[in-house]
Protein backbone atom coordinates (compact mmCIF):
# COMPACT_ATOMS: atom_id res chain seq x y z
CA UNK A 1 0.00 0.00 0.00
CA UNK A 2 2.86 2.35 0.76
CA UNK A 3 4.39 1.79 -2.67
CA UNK A 4 1.03 2.10 -4.41
CA UNK A 5 0.24 5.31 -2.55
CA UNK A 6 3.57 6.86 -3.59
CA UNK A 7 3.14 5.81 -7.22
CA UNK A 8 -0.39 7.21 -7.32
CA UNK A 9 0.83 10.60 -6.05
CA UNK A 10 2.74 10.94 -9.33
CA UNK A 11 0.59 8.87 -11.67
CA UNK A 12 -3.07 8.61 -10.62
CA UNK A 13 -3.93 6.39 -13.61
CA UNK A 14 -2.06 3.32 -12.32
CA UNK A 15 -4.03 0.33 -11.05
CA UNK A 16 -2.63 -2.18 -8.60
CA UNK A 17 -3.81 -5.77 -8.43
CA UNK A 18 -2.77 -8.02 -5.58
CA UNK A 19 -3.27 -11.71 -6.26
CA UNK A 20 -3.38 -14.32 -3.54
CA UNK A 21 -4.71 -14.61 -0.04
CA UNK A 22 -3.24 -14.51 3.42
CA UNK A 23 -3.62 -13.43 6.99
CA UNK A 24 -2.76 -9.81 6.16
CA UNK A 25 -5.68 -9.33 3.77
CA UNK A 26 -7.95 -7.47 6.21
CA UNK A 27 -5.09 -5.20 7.32
CA UNK A 28 -4.30 -4.45 3.69
CA UNK A 29 -7.93 -3.50 3.05
CA UNK A 30 -7.93 -1.22 6.09
CA UNK A 31 -4.75 0.55 4.95
CA UNK A 32 -6.05 0.90 1.40
CA UNK A 33 -9.22 2.50 2.76
CA UNK A 34 -7.25 4.78 5.10
CA UNK A 35 -5.06 5.97 2.23
CA UNK A 36 -8.15 6.43 0.05
CA UNK A 37 -6.70 4.47 -2.85
CA UNK A 38 -9.35 1.74 -2.99
CA UNK A 39 -10.45 2.79 -6.48
CA UNK A 40 -6.92 2.02 -7.79
CA UNK A 41 -5.98 -0.93 -5.57
CA UNK A 42 -7.67 -4.27 -6.11
CA UNK A 43 -7.28 -7.46 -4.08
CA UNK A 44 -8.13 -10.33 -6.38
CA UNK A 45 -7.67 -13.18 -3.91
CA UNK A 46 -6.71 -16.62 -5.16
CA UNK A 47 -6.60 -16.80 -8.95
CA UNK A 48 -6.60 -19.81 -11.24
CA UNK A 49 -3.98 -20.17 -13.94
CA UNK A 50 -6.19 -18.69 -16.68
CA UNK A 51 -6.84 -15.52 -14.64
CA UNK A 52 -3.16 -15.20 -13.73
CA UNK A 53 -2.17 -15.47 -17.38
CA UNK A 54 -4.79 -12.91 -18.34
CA UNK A 55 -3.56 -10.42 -15.74
CA UNK A 56 0.04 -10.96 -16.80
CA UNK A 57 -0.94 -10.40 -20.44
CA UNK A 58 -2.28 -6.91 -19.63
CA UNK A 59 0.18 -5.84 -16.92
CA UNK A 60 2.65 -3.02 -17.51
CA UNK A 61 4.87 -3.81 -14.51
CA UNK A 62 5.24 -6.39 -11.76
CA UNK A 63 6.20 -5.61 -8.18
CA UNK A 64 7.13 -8.10 -5.47
CA UNK A 65 7.87 -6.24 -2.23
CA UNK A 66 8.22 -9.44 -0.18
CA UNK A 67 10.43 -9.37 2.89
CA UNK A 68 11.06 -13.12 2.89
CA UNK A 69 9.91 -14.83 -0.29
CA UNK A 70 11.91 -18.08 -0.53
CA UNK A 71 11.97 -17.85 -4.31
CA UNK A 72 9.16 -15.94 -6.00
CA UNK A 73 8.09 -17.95 -9.01
CA UNK A 74 5.51 -15.29 -9.89
CA UNK A 75 8.36 -12.88 -10.72
CA UNK A 76 9.75 -15.40 -13.20
CA UNK A 77 6.29 -15.79 -14.71
CA UNK A 78 6.02 -12.02 -15.09
CA UNK A 79 9.36 -11.87 -16.89
CA UNK A 80 8.22 -14.66 -19.21
CA UNK A 81 5.30 -12.41 -20.17
CA UNK A 82 7.65 -9.52 -21.01
CA UNK A 83 6.83 -7.53 -17.90
CA UNK A 84 9.56 -5.56 -16.13
CA UNK A 85 9.98 -6.90 -12.59
CA UNK A 86 10.59 -4.64 -9.60
CA UNK A 87 11.50 -6.94 -6.72
CA UNK A 88 12.88 -6.76 -3.20
CA UNK A 89 16.52 -7.68 -2.70
CA UNK A 90 15.38 -9.91 0.15
CA UNK A 91 13.46 -12.27 -2.16
CA UNK A 92 15.13 -15.47 -3.28
CA UNK A 93 14.39 -14.71 -6.93
CA UNK A 94 16.62 -11.61 -6.70
CA UNK A 95 19.58 -13.99 -6.89
CA UNK A 96 18.61 -15.25 -10.35
CA UNK A 97 16.88 -12.19 -11.85
CA UNK A 98 19.82 -9.83 -11.68
CA UNK A 99 18.36 -7.92 -14.64
CA UNK A 100 15.33 -6.83 -12.63
CA UNK A 101 15.16 -3.62 -10.64
CA UNK A 102 15.80 -4.41 -6.99
CA UNK A 103 15.11 -2.46 -3.82
CA UNK A 104 15.41 -3.09 -0.08
CA UNK A 105 12.09 -4.28 1.33
CA UNK A 106 11.68 -1.26 3.60
CA UNK A 107 12.61 1.29 0.88
CA UNK A 108 9.12 1.96 -0.45
CA UNK A 109 10.31 5.24 -1.97
CA UNK A 110 12.83 3.40 -4.19
CA UNK A 111 10.26 0.77 -5.18
CA UNK A 112 7.77 3.46 -6.20
CA UNK A 113 10.49 5.30 -8.08
CA UNK A 114 11.41 2.16 -10.04
CA UNK A 115 7.77 1.47 -10.89
CA UNK A 116 7.25 5.02 -12.10
CA UNK A 117 10.40 4.77 -14.22
CA UNK A 118 9.45 1.53 -15.98
CA UNK A 119 5.93 2.85 -16.56
CA UNK A 120 7.15 6.06 -18.17
CA UNK A 121 10.45 5.12 -19.83
CA UNK A 122 9.99 2.63 -22.68
CA UNK A 123 13.75 2.25 -23.17
CA UNK A 124 14.30 1.33 -19.52
CA UNK A 125 11.30 -0.99 -19.55
CA UNK A 126 12.65 -2.84 -22.60
CA UNK A 127 16.16 -3.07 -21.10
CA UNK A 128 14.86 -4.50 -17.82
CA UNK A 129 12.77 -7.07 -19.69
CA UNK A 130 15.68 -8.05 -21.97
CA UNK A 131 18.14 -8.36 -19.07
CA UNK A 132 15.75 -10.48 -17.02
CA UNK A 133 15.00 -12.71 -20.02
CA UNK A 134 18.73 -13.24 -20.41
CA UNK A 135 18.81 -14.37 -16.77
CA UNK A 136 16.03 -16.87 -17.48
CA UNK A 137 18.20 -18.62 -20.04
CA UNK A 138 20.36 -19.83 -17.15
CA UNK A 139 17.61 -21.30 -14.97
CA UNK A 140 15.32 -24.28 -15.39
CA UNK A 141 13.97 -27.12 -13.31
CA UNK A 142 16.39 -29.45 -15.10
CA UNK A 143 19.38 -27.24 -14.25
CA UNK A 144 18.32 -26.98 -10.61
CA UNK A 145 17.83 -30.75 -10.35
CA UNK A 146 21.23 -31.39 -11.93
CA UNK A 147 22.91 -29.08 -9.42
CA UNK A 148 21.25 -30.90 -6.51
CA UNK A 149 22.27 -34.31 -7.88
CA UNK A 150 25.82 -33.08 -8.55
CA UNK A 151 25.99 -31.87 -4.95
CA UNK A 152 24.94 -35.28 -3.67
CA UNK A 153 27.46 -36.97 -5.97
CA UNK A 154 30.21 -34.69 -4.75
CA UNK A 155 29.69 -35.79 -1.17
CA UNK A 156 29.19 -39.49 -1.99
CA UNK A 157 25.45 -39.57 -1.33
CA UNK A 158 24.53 -40.66 -4.88
CA UNK A 159 26.51 -42.62 -7.43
Amino acid sequence: MEIASKVLEHNPDVRFIVAGTGDMQSKILEKVAAKKIGNRFHIAGFLGLDKVRYLLSIADAYCMPSVSEPFGLSAVEAVQFGIPAVISKQSGVAEVLSGSLKFDFWDTHRAAEYLLQVLSNKTLKQQVVEDANENLKNISWETAAKRVIDGYKKYGQVK
